[in-house]
């Protein structure tokens, strides 16, 4: 990831934006024009929590692994705790 806290959540706001069929609809999910989204996608703006979790929400996307890039993508997957990973 990139050393600037902004451009590491623009790679990730990125690829959540790659899983909608065009970024105008990921546009439109987080309820922003697509200028704006582009902003957002090239670290230019803060994305604001409600406009990530409007991104995020529809695609199961984990608020952990947004704001940090660690742990599982999809809120719905486990990730295995210590005892099983030591196994």
């Amino acid at each position: 990831m990139s050393n600037s806290p902004v451009k590491a959540l623009a790679e990730l706001i990125r690829t959540v934006a790659d899983l909608y069929l065009t970024r105008e609809a990921a546009a439109e999910s987080a309820g922003v024009s697509y200028p704006q989204l582009n902003r957002y996608l090239t670290g230019r703006t803060k994305i604001s929590l409600i406009v990530a979790l409007r991104l995020a929400e529809p695609h199961g996307i984990s608020m952990d692994w947004l704001a940090t890039g660690d742990g599982a993508m999809y809120a719905n997957v486990e990730t295995p705790n210590q005892e099983q990973t030591i196994r």
